[in-house]
């Protein structure tokens, strides 16, 4: 999965990213999280860990970041959670949950840039 960047230099706050880092700092910051990685890609191409990131009361991070909207389902990588991230970021879209509520289509990673989004029909 990924989320809108909100730190990236010489960069403005990605559409949604505030939200996604206030969430993220709200069920995340301070907790006693667990992390779960695969084995086969730990790492990114910038050496950031990749990981499932399991909350106190059990739900995965990631999932609840797609599920509501504040985060994308990278279709780029294969992982065991890959299907699943794609049948919540649909169900988020079709309910125009988060991100999915207003997003543009020159709001979304390149890897969307051909995404038919939400309501589409009636911006045209």
């Amino acid at each position: 999965m990924d989320t809108p960047e909100t730190v990236k230099p010489d960069t403005p706050p990605q559409h949604f990213g505030p939200q996604a880092t206030a969430l993220v700092k709200a069920v995340a910051l301070n907790a006693n999280v667990r992390l779960e990685l695969d084995p086969a890609d730990t790492r990114d191409r910038y050496g950031r860990l990749l990981a499932y990131v399991y909350l106190p009361d059990g739900r995965m991070l990631n999932r609840v970041l797609v599920e509501g909207g504040y985060g994308y389902a990278d279709p780029r990588f294969n992982h065991r959670h890959k299907s699943d991230f794609s049948r919540l970021q649909r169900q988020a879209m079709k309910a125009r949950r988060g991100l999915w509520k207003d997003v543009k289509p020159e709001d979304l990673p390149r890897y969307y840039k051909d995404l038919k989004l939400p309501g589409a029909d009636a911006r045209e």
